[in-house]
């Protein structure tokens, strides 16, 4: 055929380059060859051929084709693989498969059946001697060799099966220069994940003939010399790990991977020595042992007691490790080994607290059986955890350094300085949390604080608390009391004794001591909480003086209130009856209902009889409170007088329960509601108390509501204020435009495009450049300026627009990185800008190096009312049929919107004569049917006989399917038809 060969009847040969070299033809050709690899696809050719391919596909394929594409090219890079995809395209999805699992299984097979079939026909040609499990066995255990470890090897080899070891590095050379195996540097290495799938294959389908290749490569590697012996122990029992998968369900499982047993004993040889040894990688060597060590090593049973849970058969254990139920005789063996001492402590010090499943308190006591003593890596352990976050065995560790008490508690005084760091740090983050509260941050800012950092000194509150709780099963609460950082740790302390059982209830003076300090910390309510659960009547009177008397915080206020409720219900009647004045009698019934949240059942159902106990107007006040305002019955007029006392001196939280009553009654408490509006700093009390000042129409605190800190409050006044008022609104409204809060911004926007007026015009410029965001970026989305965009929109009730103002729409439609604003931006400027706006709109569609913008460019004329014909003059049908998948059809639109009828309708009855274009006939024919349906029926006529979509204008209900488009032309067009039609046409 090639002696045919000549300049007007060329051929292109193609081989693989192994073969070629194979047939030692590579200097004979040379000045004709060139070499092709993935890289001799790039440039869209690789995607040129999957389309190519895609449209061979049958019309129900060709839409699942085009949805694959991007995940294909980034995942194939070779035609093979491109030819396998679509081969199996063909069999369509499997039972039960959505599609990403179907693509993910397509790819798979792809990659798998063009690399294994090629290694295993190549290894099944080359390897007669079983030198590919050598090959493999090595790089699976290691994942790559040097060629220093390659010759020491096959020196090792040549001693027991020359075969084996003549002409090994002969055939890595042929598989690098295959491509099958890498060689960047010295380093080999599979080439491909699908490479060792294509060895693996071919040793499975002989195991046999390869167990004496596998096992002569173990003793070769297991009698290395140095310096090569380190590197051969660990490639030895990594290949052991490796081959015993390797034969996993071969045969159904009647293989085994078979150790000599000379080389086991000389892997656990090693293992033992690296387990002690100091500079060892000891995880790494644990695990090892672990997997394959033999039972005949007490320190690989004992890296198996550790690590499985299980004498043999197990990978790992499932969340907590249970102590293996051995025989004693088990346990005496491993503990008098003396090896098993300092790998137990080196597991300690150095493991136990970086492992993910839990070993639970009750380890410790486990591992006495096998090694004591421990304490001090214990407390090793500890110190490390000082400042971490969340751990599974940080329980676990402390729990094991508790035992020696007295050297613990300098691991408790540093954990209190950690804890201590963090109290600062959120104290002095307090203004950036109120600002994220707020909206004064882009939403992906909000996201990133608020969803990190839950578990900030997680290991140090635990190290605290069991260390806490030790101190006081010790009988030694008195260490506690007369520490000299007593005042840090109250918290930890009321907590301990609060889920104390009775076998170490606290006694009277310890309960004192312990007060004290929470109080002195401002932890109150853990201590009130801790003496709920163990009650001593000595703090009776104490609890009832603070409850009349009142206490300020509201969480220290509750928790004494549920302490109350659940120890003595007659010492909260007493502290009622003992409240100096009606307004504090006021605020206690508000706190006694408001903390209801914090009682038991029980002590709820108590709460109607302490009601019922009071006098007539409390007892009206108390009803209507715990009913709420709107459900409650109308109150007296000398319970609504004693509201009013109560509102002259009470903080915003009682304020914020009975000024609903006041103004329900009829009253107007302006003053209170100014002093709330002042006192209040919580974001939902000043919410209320803007929602109140608008109850009663305070114009000075509706003001006040509009400059206050906290932006819920400036969003209720501003709502409130541009609904009520006339056209332009005061500068007092148009101000917020600058407000730091974005939900104000927002409120803004929204009041501005309800009400047009030429003096909002300026402040919705400034805001079509707001830059808040509510894209996440964890997910890579791309920016989002929603204020931006509603100002925009809201400028088109300002048409015509001047230049000056459509150019700077177009400018910032070219700058933003929300696309959303610049289509926003693109359709106000050319349906409410000029024509020559309208031009240079068009200008920007010309530019082949605008992207996307391009095609928003055009949607933007589409979307315009009028458009002049010198900016229609390009669309010719010649030119459409040339434009991408997403412009044809745009292109289409605005000409079937625009144009004369008569240009419309022979660019759809050109496009409809040509199979490759006939979607977009389709598509002018649904555009056209508004203007003239009889000619819109006409152009679907053009149609073949039969087809679907000549029934678009039928009347049948509903949405078309996606399939009504097949067989129109180009599948990637059609997509993008579907969008302009999704009216009528529904999703693929």
């Amino acid at each position: 055929m090639l002696r045919d060969a000549r300049g007007e009847n060329q051929f292109v040969v193609t081989s693989r380059s192994d073969m070629l070299r194979g047939a030692q033809a590579v200097d004979g050709i040379a000045p004709w060859s060139i070499e092709l690899e993935a890289d001799r696809y790039l440039n869209g050719r690789f995607a040129q051929i999957y389309d190519k391919r895609m449209d061979l596909l049958p019309p129900d394929l060709q839409a699942k084709a085009l949805s694959f594409r991007p995940d294909v090219l980034r995942a194939l890079e070779k035609p093979l693989e491109l030819d396998l995809f679509f081969a199996n395209i063909l069999s369509g999805c499997g039972e039960g498969e959505n599609d990403g699992q179907w693509l993910h299984r397509l790819i798979g097979l792809a990659h798998r059946d063009a690399v294994e079939g090629v290694v295993d026909r190549y290894l099944t040609h080359a390897d007669a001697t079983g030198q590919s499990a050598a090959i493999w066995g090595v790089l699976a255990a290691r994942g790559s060799f040097d060629r220093t470890q390659l010759v020491a090897l096959m020196r090792s080899l040549r001693v027991a099966a020359p075969d084996l070891a003549i002409g090994l590095d002969k055939l890595i050379d042929t598989m690098i220069a295959a491509r099958h195996l890498r060689q960047p540097t010295t380093s080999v290495a599979f080439a491909h994940p699908s490479v060792r799938a294509g060895f693996e294959k071919h040793l499975k389908a002989d195991l046999f003939r390869y167990q004496p290749a596998f096992a002569t490569l173990l003793t070769a590697l297991t009698t290395l010399p140095q310096p090569h012996a380190e590197w051969g122990m660990e490639t030895a029992a990594r290949l052991i790990d490796e081959g015993r998968r390797l034969v996993v369900g071969v045969e159904g499982g009647a293989f085994t991977f078979d150790v000599p047993a000379a080389a086991q004993s000389a892997i656990d040889g090693w293992l033992e020595e690296a387990l002690v040894d100091p500079a060892a990688d000891f995880p790494k060597v644990l695990q090892l042992a672990s997997d394959v060590g033999s039972a005949a090593s007490n320190p690989s049973e004992l890296a198996r007691w550790l690590l499985t849970s299980v004498q043999r058969g197990g990978a790992f254990f499932v969340e907590r490790w249970t102590a293996p139920n051995f025989p004693d005789a088990w346990y005496e063996r491993i503990s008098e080994d003396r090896r098993s001492f300092p790998i137990a402590e080196r597991f300690v010090r150095d493991q136990l607290s970086d492992e993910h499943g839990s070993y639970g308190t009750g380890f410790p006591a486990a591992l006495d059986r096998i090694a004591t003593g421990l304490e001090s890596a214990y407390r090793h352990a500890a110190r490390r955890l000082v400042g971490m976050g969340y751990g599974s065995n940080v329980e676990a560790v402390v729990t094991g350094a508790l035992r020696d008490l007295p050297a613990f508690k300098s691991v408790f005084e540093e954990a209190l300085d950690d804890l201590g760091g963090d109290d600062a740090k959120q104290a002095k983050n307090a203004e950036l949390w109120r600002g994220i509260i707020d909206g004064e941050c882009d939403y992906g800012f909000e996201e990133y604080h608020t969803s990190g950092h839950d578990d900030d000194g997680y290991a140090s509150s635990i190290i605290a608390e069991l260390y806490i709780e030790a101190v006081r099963a010790a009988g030694d609460w008195k260490e506690l009391a007369e520490h000299n950082r007593a005042s840090e740790f109250g918290y930890y302390w009321a907590r301990a004794i609060r889920d104390a059982d009775v076998s170490v209830a606290p006694c009277l003076e310890e309960l004192t001591a312990m007060f004290a300090t929470a109080q002195a910390e401002g932890h109150e309510d853990e201590a009130w909480d801790a003496l709920r659960n163990h009650w001593h009547p000595n703090f009776r009177e104490k609890l009832k003086q603070a409850l009349s008397a009142g206490i300020p915080e509201q969480g220290d206020n509750q928790a004494a209130l549920a302490c109350g409720m659940g120890v003595d219900q007659t010492l909260l009647a007493e502290a009622f009856d003992a409240s100096p004045t009606a307004a504090s009698r006021v605020a206690f019934l508000c706190d006694l209902i408001g903390a209801r949240r914090c009682y038991s059942k029980p002590q709820k159902a108590g709460m109607p009889r302490l009601i019922q106990g009071l006098d007539l107007s409390y007892r009206e006040i108390g009803w209507a409170l715990f009913l709420g305002a709107p459900r409650a019955a109308p109150l007296s007029s000398h319970a609504i007088e004693l509201l009013k006392q109560a509102a002259e001196t009470a903080p915003p939280r009682i304020l914020s329960q009975i000024v609903p009553f006041l103004i329900k009654a009829g009253d107007a408490p302006a003053e209170p509601i100014r002093r709330w509006l002042d006192e209040a700093h919580d974001k939902d009390l000043a919410e209320a108390a803007a929602s109140a000042a608008i109850a009663i129409g305070d114009d000075e605190a509706i003001t006040m509501a509009l400059q206050h800190p906290r932006a819920n409050a400036r969003v209720v006044a501003l709502e409130f204020l541009a609904g009520e008022a006339g056209l332009p609104f005061p500068p007092g409204i148009l101000a917020r435009a600058a407000d730091p809060g974005r939900r104000v911004r927002q409120a803004l926007v929204l009041a501005l495009s309800a009400k047009p007026h030429p003096e909002h015009f300026p402040v919705l410029l400034r805001l079509a450049g707001d830059t808040w965001s509510d894209a996440d970026p964890s997910y890579n989305e791309p920016d989002s300026f929603p204020i931006a965009r509603k100002a925009v929109e809201a400028l088109a009730a300002y048409a015509p627009l001047s230049d000056e103002i459509s150019d700077q729409l177009i400018k910032l439609a070219t700058a933003t990185t929300d696309r959303a604003l610049g289509q926003e931006c693109l359709q106000v400027a050319a349906g409410h800008g000029s024509a020559a706006m309208r031009m240079k709109i068009r200008a920007i569609f010309d530019d082949r190096d605008r992207g996307w913008l391009r095609l928003d460019a055009l949607n933007a004329l589409v979307f315009a009312d009028t458009i002049e014909t010198e900016v229609l003059n390009p669309f010719t049908a010649e030119r459409i049929v040339r434009l991408g998948a997403a412009l044809a059809p745009s292109a289409v639109v605005l000409v079937c919107r625009h144009a004369p009828l008569e240009i419309a309708v022979g660019l759809c009855e050109r496009m409809a004569h040509s199979n490759a274009d006939r979607s977009l006939a389709v598509l002018g024919a649904y555009f056209l049917h508004d203007r003239e349906p009889d000619v819109a029926d006409a152009i679907l006529d053009l149609l073949p006989q039969g087809h679907p979509a000549r029934g678009l204008f039928g009347d049948e209900e509903g949405l078309l399917p996606a399939s009504v488009l097949d067989g129109l032309g180009d599948i990637k067009r059609q997509r993008w038809v579907q969008k302009w039609m999704s009216g009528r046409i529904g999703k693929a």
